[in-house]
């Protein structure tokens, strides 16, 4: 409500880090002695305070997210990369930090049957709070292999990248970059030394350029295309974690989540909540779901 973040850096075996950031008003900064109209509607002035800062607050989009284990929470994360995470532990959780911290959504990655039976159950309890609940691609499909700490789909922003890089937790040394595109290799290698200017950048147009930089190199994180043009990018995750068990990969591909053969089942985004939506919401919802998807392939 005052503009402000609140938040917990946490790493097991090595301790947590909380902190806190307060708004300063900037006139008052400017010129201290300033004082306020005593003949002014005090109401009017408060109103206007607090209409500021939920104005503030809201335009970093503040979210309440539950999935159900941590590979779906680092794939929901990278979905609301632009968004302030409050993260539940479980559904319980999720109603209460709905009331702790008043967000635009509750957002949960499902991936079961059992989509509707959690709205119907959360949204007597949400206090009119949208629920959206979404299937992610990548949570009933193919599993990736353990390896893989983040998969970001093209294009890619550089603060995606800095965010999936900060979320290794650890001191960023030496990166290896496999992409067959010499653009996307020169924009990696700058994205990743301008976060880490200390970190050593090695490039590989192709998988066996990787293995011949691997076998003199001992970098602390991989940027992975999967599309390359002597091997398959998943496949080459594969070997390499069995070759460098515990070695970090970050996928960066166009390349869509993997999907299992099967892929006629059928799929849910549902936004649902207590009460009606404003007629603004509805155009913008309905306009916002038209311009994200893509005409049905041919069967």
């Amino acid at each position: 409500m005052h503009g402000g973040r609140i938040w917990a850096d946490s790493a097991p075996g090595q301790g947590s880090v909380f902190c806190f950031e307060l708004p300063v008003d900037d006139e008052s900064a400017r010129d201290p002695s300033a004082q306020p109209d005593s003949q002014n509607a005090p109401h009017a002035a408060d109103e206007q305070f607090w209409s500021y800062w939920e104005q503030q607050a809201r335009a970093r989009k503040p979210v309440v997210a539950y999935a159900h284990n941590a590979h779906a929470r680092r794939l929901l994360s990278t979905h609301l990369a632009t968004c302030d995470i409050t993260w539940a532990a479980d559904e319980t959780a999720l109603t209460q930090a709905a009331r702790d911290t008043q967000p635009l959504a509750v957002v949960c990655a499902t991936d079961g049957p059992d989509a509707f039976d959690l709205a119907v159950r959360s949204l007597d309890s949400l206090n009119g709070t949208p629920l959206i609940l979404c299937a992610l691609p990548g949570l009933t499909r193919q599993a990736l292999p353990p390896s893989i700490s983040d998969y970001l789909v093209k294009p890619v922003s550089r603060q995606r990248l800095t965010e999936s890089l900060d979320r290794l937790g650890i001191a960023l040394r030496a990166c290896l970059i496999v992409e067959d595109d010499p653009a996307m290799q020169e924009f990696l290698d700058t994205a990743v030394r301008s976060a880490y200017p200390r970190c050593a950048t090695w490039r590989a147009m192709n998988a066996q350029q990787a293995w011949d930089t691997l076998a003199n190199a001992q970098p602390d994180v991989i940027l992975l295309d999967l599309n390359l043009p002597d091997a398959d990018g998943l496949d080459l995750a594969v070997e390499i974690e069995a070759g460098r068990p515990g070695l970090p990969i970050i996928v960066i591909t166009a390349r869509d989540y993997p999907a299992e053969p099967d892929g006629d089942e059928p799929d849910v985004f549902l936004c649902a909540r207590r009460g009606r939506f404003s007629q603004r919401e509805i155009d913008k919802l309905l306009n916002g779901a038209l311009e994200s998807l893509s005409p049905a392939r041919s069967q």
